[in-house]
């Protein structure tokens, strides 16, 4: 007496398959930001108490000291990008500083907050734009526009920033 098994149904089997698939990479990608995260906040500080009243500083505490010289220098720089004049290839605004330390930025005034956040959302979007463009090798009259537009509107806000 053979015994007969019910056909499989592939649909079924494809789904807990795929439903797998997604669980192993959302866990991946939260354990990913969760490390990067991790990495980041810890060690970036911006502090702005002076390094003699507190005696020694820690290593840490120098290196968060340093955070915001490096972060004026960076604004400096993209002062300059800002007021360049566009030609074929426009340059890429620098973030590397803001993205570093821009978690600990609430030891700063809360105007300055504000204009720091403003101005670096425009910036990672006139980054968006040059990387978008440089991916399809060709910057269309309308991405240029906009990039022109954020250029200006990133050079006007960045010139309201002096308190740093």
């Amino acid at each position: 007496m053979v015994q007969e098994h019910p056909p499989l149904n592939w649909q079924l089997i494809g789904a807990i398959l795929g439903a797998t698939a997604v669980g192993i990479l959302l866990s991946y990608l939260i354990l990913r930001f969760a490390r990067k995260r991790k990495a980041i906040l810890p060690s970036t500080s911006i502090s702005l108490s002076n390094p003699e009243k507190l005696g020694s500083p820690s290593e840490d505490q120098k290196q968060a000291d340093l955070k915001l010289p490096d972060l004026a220098a960076e604004i400096v720089r993209n002062r300059k990008i800002a007021a360049q004049q566009l030609n074929d290839k426009p340059s890429p605004f620098e973030t590397r500083v803001w993205d570093a330390c821009q978690y600990d930025i609430h030891k700063l005034p809360t105007k300055l907050q504000d204009q720091l956040k403003k101005v670096y959302d425009d910036i990672h979007l006139a980054n968006s734009l040059t990387w978008l463009s440089t991916e399809w090798s060709k910057w269309s009259p309308i991405v240029l526009k906009q990039y022109t537009e954020l250029q200006s509107a990133i050079a006007e806000r960045l010139s309201k920033i002096r308190d740093l």
